[in-house]
């Protein structure tokens, strides 16, 4: 045995039409804030990436300053140890290489963390992520103080729905729909009760029944 059901409401006054509207830009919203989550998260990846690049370029440069301190400071101990150079020179220079060991090492400290957050960022474990140490050679171009700009032309970019333009997008389409609904019902049935009951009634309108309950067709017909 098989049933079967089958419903249909008439859209008079657009409350499907708007729900269904509200429904679409709920989703390109939330598309939206898909893409802005993920431009922001490789956004973040990029600037990590560079500071990282930043951190190795400065560690290289501390690493060459600790060899050329420590070398001043062995040729102060020297001229210390000659008469030459006095003992506060001594301590100058051991202050510099101690420096320079000190900022070096919070560098590296400072890079490991950066290079954390690139394996978070991308996905690995942090414990088999490494990322080696290279040094970009940046070099400046050399531009003419008298080098015509480009004009560029302004490409207009849609911004991307905000909350507050997503709600009242979502209110304008939900106000449409506050109007009535008719649900057409109809009925049908026969009752033996019911028809006694119509007819009494019919003869009390046309005044076919006396006054002391009698029917006069019934006095007629006898």
């Amino acid at each position: 045995m098989a049933a079967a059901s089958l419903s249909w409401d008439l859209d008079l006054w657009g409350r499907i039409r708007n729900e269904v509207a509200a429904g679409k830009a709920e989703a390109q919203a939330s598309f939206a804030d898909l893409q802005g989550v993920r431009l922001s998260l490789q956004a973040e990846l990029a600037d990590d990436y560079l500071q990282l690049r930043g951190l190795d370029a400065q560690a290289q440069l501390l690493k060459d300053a600790s060899v050329i301190y420590g070398k001043a400071l062995d040729l102060t101990n020297y001229r210390h140890d000659k008469g030459i150079a006095s003992g506060l020179d001594v301590g100058r220079a051991q202050t510099q290489f101690s420096d320079a060991q000190a900022q070096l090492s919070d560098v590296e400290a400072s890079r490991a963390l950066l290079e954390h957050a690139i394996a978070s960022l991308v996905g690995e474990p942090a414990s088999n992520f490494t990322l080696p140490v290279m040094v970009i050679d940046f070099k400046i171009p050399n531009v003419p103080p008298d080098y015509p700009l480009p004009s560029w032309n302004a490409v207009p970019i849609s911004p991307r729905p905000s909350g507050k333009s997503r709600h009242q997008c979502r209110h304008w389409c939900g106000a449409r729909g506050f109007f009535p609904r008719h649900f057409p019902i109809g009925a049908g049935g026969f009752s033996k009760y019911r028809q006694r009951r119509i007819i009494h009634c019919a003869q009390c309108l046309l005044g076919l029944r006396s006054q002391h309950g009698l029917n006069p067709l019934r006095q007629r017909s006898a």
